[in-house]
């Protein structure tokens, strides 16, 4: 009769020299892919400028380059006038995937070891006019390998996130959702995460965002 060696699971070796990016220790950690569902006007965009810029997070600083993908950012909308005035050539109003591609060639022509931490926010996809596999969604499951390490969308609906999106998804915040339905669609997606505490959860935050481990509220 003939012998196998016996099975064994090998240890994945871990890079030594991956570089790492401090956060605020109560918020979600980089790398990661984060989502934030909220309803127009909830201050999603606020948030992210938060993200950004304030000193307990400073993303804007530990971040070598941030792109923003947003169609409201060649219009009078505030809201990302000071990351524009800082960095207009990694702002677009518009989204194509070939200018993502663009991006991470770029990236990828850099060796590893000195590959730039850079960050992705595509804001208010549901303005963007995307097919099923667009490269704006497939970016959400090999983005550490380009070295991204913020890869973050924003949106009114969380199912206008495609499943591949979805499931590489480490945090996400909510905001000021008053939709019964999309309520309930969250509940459905995610709910049995959070022994079904998810929803009971949403009525005792005190301001207007909540996140779990998966899921922020901000």
């Amino acid at each position: 009769m003939k012998k196998y060696n016996e099975l064994k699971i090998l240890q994945v070796n871990q890079p030594s020299n991956l570089p790492k990016v401090e956060t605020h220790p109560n918020f979600f950690q980089l790398p990661s892919c984060t989502v934030h569902v909220g309803s127009s006007k909830s201050g999603k965009g606020n948030t992210a400028m938060n993200l950004l810029f304030q000193p307990s997070f400073d993303l804007y600083n530990k971040l070598d380059k941030v792109y923003l993908f947003s169609s409201s950012a060649d219009s009078q909308d505030p809201t990302w006038s000071k990351f524009i005035e800082l960095t207009p050539h990694t702002v677009f109003s518009k989204y194509s995937d070939k200018t993502l591609q663009g991006i991470i060639d770029e990236q990828m022509k850099i060796p590893k070891v000195d590959r730039p931490k850079i960050g992705l926010i595509f804001d208010d996809i549901g303005g963007f006019d995307l097919k099923l596999k667009s490269l704006l969604y497939q970016v959400s499951s090999f983005y550490r390998h380009a070295g991204i390490f913020w890869v973050h969308y924003m949106v009114q609906k969380y199912k206008l996130c495609t499943p591949v999106v979805r499931n590489n998804t480490d945090y996400m915040l909510i905001s000021n959702i008053t939709n019964k339905k999309e309520l309930e669609d969250l509940n459905t997606e995610i709910g049995g995460l959070y022994d079904d505490q998810f929803i009971p959860s949403l009525k005792t935050v005190s301001y207007t965002h909540l996140t779990l481990p998966t899921i922020y509220s901000v």
